[in-house]
């Protein structure tokens, strides 16, 4: 039979198991605050499309290494050893019969090639290498900006998320001072129950509004949290915007992205492959050196170890009768115009994104600008609706529809405050501004 003791002291385990679960699942706490300029150097750490960009550069440069090291010379080390079980003979005059060969054969040679001419194979594969390996490169810096681009966004929506959040909390603390007022009054015989039971709803809705954006926030946080590794809390402030410098011309050369540069080299880089099956239709010449060493090797009538030094040159010249080298350089010109139609299509893309993103920069501003106004003229509205009310000179009704207004144009103001800045992120982004990486 188990104790009471005993009963008690589970209880209290499962108690404690209990709050534990329900403090795990719970809603995520920041538990640091970051500036914008901190969480995306945090994002850039964390990024795994960063890092696997890394190793994708390291992994071109080596390749580019590769078509470097055709140019040096080429060691090649053989050996063999094989056993005959019958050796021709020959029969001379004088002096008798001699084997021409011997059973046991052992050879071991020594070459050094170099490559002399190869009509551009080689260093047009250099080239291309080159090319690719600075692509890799800039693979890296592409995946930068885009990561900045994100890590902004969601940091903003953070922000955003938690500046709703606090008028939602704001809006439930002026209803619950109509509420008590409304309760007071009625107490006094002043209001009647429906002025009570209006109270009461907007109450209720107030704390589900309040909910609802706390919750908002929660999933917000989680999308940082995701980009930077860790929990956070912002510790920017949204500044009042100031009006965007948009009015200078959009032109090819402000646009700066990475991706323009990355087509760049790739066109050269198919230009060079073009280049290397052209090199196709001349011979290659390379020169040799080396040393060879064995038994009998060339001596098949004793029986010994012997050896000699050997040098000369190699040609090597192959042509197709179908035409493949010719089939190879129109193809690899075809890519390089490809590759230039796309570059043209992504260059004319982004300057009509650019011109799109500056107008919508400007709309904010001006969205901004009107939405500020409203903001204040409903909050002087609300303040002399109290006033109102407390005079008796306005209902119930009036007053809660008044407060609903002022919390819509509180929430509006601090979004359009935000969607401004979510509008420069967008101008710097297509860009491909350095400011994206810095501060609001």
């Amino acid at each position: 039979m188990i104790c009471s003791c005993t009963v008690l002291k589970l209880v209290r385990l499962y108690i404690w198991l209990t709050l534990l679960l329900l403090v795990s699942t719970g809603p995520i706490r920041a538990v640091q605050k970051l500036t914008l300029e901190e969480a995306i150097d945090l994002a850039m750490e964390h990024s795994f499309e960063i890092m696997a960009s890394r190793h994708d550069s390291a992994a071109a440069m080596d390749n580019y290494r590769v078509s470097r090291a055709y140019r040096m010379p080429t060691l090649t080390i053989g050996a063999v050893s094989y056993w005959y079980d019958d050796v021709p003979s020959i029969d001379f005059p004088l002096i008798g019969s001699r084997n021409l060969g011997a059973t046991e054969n052992y050879q071991a040679d020594l070459r050094l090639s170099l490559p002399l001419y190869t009509g551009g194979r080689i260093s047009n594969r250099i080239k291309t290498g080159r090319e690719n390996a600075v692509v890799g490169s800039l693979g890296v810096e592409r995946q930068r900006l885009a990561t900045a681009y994100d890590c902004r966004r969601a940091y903003l929506g953070l922000m955003l998320a938690g500046a709703t959040e606090r008028a939602a909390g704001a809006s439930l603390k002026r209803v619950e001072t109509i509420r008590t007022n409304v309760r007071n009054m009625y107490n006094s015989g002043v209001a009647d129950s429906v002025d009570l039971l209006d109270t009461e709803l907007a109450y209720q809705n107030a704390i589900q509004a309040l909910a609802e954006k706390t919750s908002g926030r929660q999933n917000a946080l989680r999308s940082l949290i995701r980009l930077i590794g860790i929990v956070v809390d912002p510790a920017d402030s949204l500044p009042s915007p100031l009006p965007p410098d948009t009015t200078i011309m959009i032109t090819a050369d402000r646009i700066t992205r990475t991706e323009l540069k990355m087509y760049d080299h790739h066109i050269r880089a198919a230009e060079y492959l073009a280049q290397t099956n052209k090199s196709e239709y001349f011979p290659t010449l390379s020169g040799y050196v080396g040393y060879s060493y064995g038994k009998p090797y060339r001596d098949m009538f004793s029986n010994e170890w012997n050896g000699s030094f050997i040098a000369g040159l190699s040609v090597n010249w192959e042509l197709n009768l179908g035409d493949k080298t010719g089939r190879n350089v129109s193809a690899a010109n075809q890519a390089v115009f490809s590759a230039r139609m796309a570059r043209n299509e992504l260059e004319e893309s982004l300057m009509a994104m650019a011109d799109i993103s500056a107008e919508n920069l400007r709309l904010a501003y001006s969205t901004y600008l009107r939405s500020r106004t409203e903001y204040f003229i409903v909050r002087d509205k609300f303040r002399l609706a109290q006033k109102s009310r407390e005079a008796g000179e306005m209902s119930v009704n009036r007053l809660l529809e008044i407060e609903n207004e002022l919390t819509t144009a509180e929430e509006l103001y601090q979004a359009v405050i935000t969607n401004y800045y979510l509008a420069e992120t967008e101008y710097f982004y297509v860009l491909g501004s350095d400011k994206i990486y810095g501060g609001l």
